[in-house]
């Protein structure tokens, strides 16, 4: 049998565009069917699109080499957790307290029996 020559794969690099297309949306309670991970009821979520619109692409962060600092981050590490107390006080200034209220109310209801 004759042996195939194996193929030197080239190296894969990815680049980003120097401006990207944001989108940006309201927050709501619950927005999105999200449920919080920290066993509370107010989740920070998604509302209506409020806007679009182009911006200079963020600088590179440092990344944590896994030989530097001895373990993977963690998605929560990277996304940052936002207390209750914090994320009441989000959606209240951002839907109104009344329209806060009120969608607590509902969601006490749906929410409960999804633990047990």
């Amino acid at each position: 049998s004759q042996s195939v020559p194996k193929r030197r794969r080239r190296g894969m690099t990815v680049t980003f565009a120097p401006i990207v297309a944001v989108a940006e949306y309201s927050r709501l309670l619950g927005g999105g069917g999200g449920v919080p991970t920290d066993g509370t009821l107010v989740a920070l979520g998604l509302g209506e699109h409020a806007r679009s619109l182009r911006e200079p692409l963020a600088p590179p962060q440092e990344a944590c080499a896994v030989a530097r600092c001895g373990h993977r981050p963690r998605a929560d590490d990277e996304m940052g957790y936002i207390p209750r107390a914090e994320r009441v006080r989000l959606l209240q200034r951002a839907m109104g307290k009344a329209t806060y209220d009120k969608e607590w109310k509902t969601q006490r209801r749906e929410l409960p029996p999804l633990g047990t």
